[in-house]
């Protein structure tokens, strides 16, 4: 049996960028911030960020109440038009 071998990454999108630092993330667009404020995470997430330089940014409105499916809610919302994902670049200064 081959030993599993994950597929490449899609590429970033043009302009688009994350920066985490100190418990804060700033998202860009190609010509404006879209977010600069508070990110809530596990140091182990922070660190794959770091290892790989890429990640999924969701933007959108999700429907999330109490026992809500996080999966469906994104499938609905991007049926609707009310959601959009990208693979963005991300510096994390160590």
């Amino acid at each position: 049996m081959k030993p599993f071998s994950p597929p490449s990454p899609p590429p970033a999108a043009p302009g688009w960028s994350a920066r985490i630092h100190a418990g804060r993330l700033e998202l860009r667009a190609p010509e404006e911030s879209v977010y600069a404020g508070t990110l809530t995470t596990w140091p182990s997430l922070e660190a794959a960020l770091r290892s790989h330089g890429i990640a999924v940014v969701l933007v959108g409105h999700l429907a999330l109440g109490w026992g809500a499916n996080p999966l469906a809610a994104a499938e609905h919302a991007a049926g609707q038009g009310e959601c959009a994902a990208g693979v963005v670049t991300v510096t994390a200064p160590r």
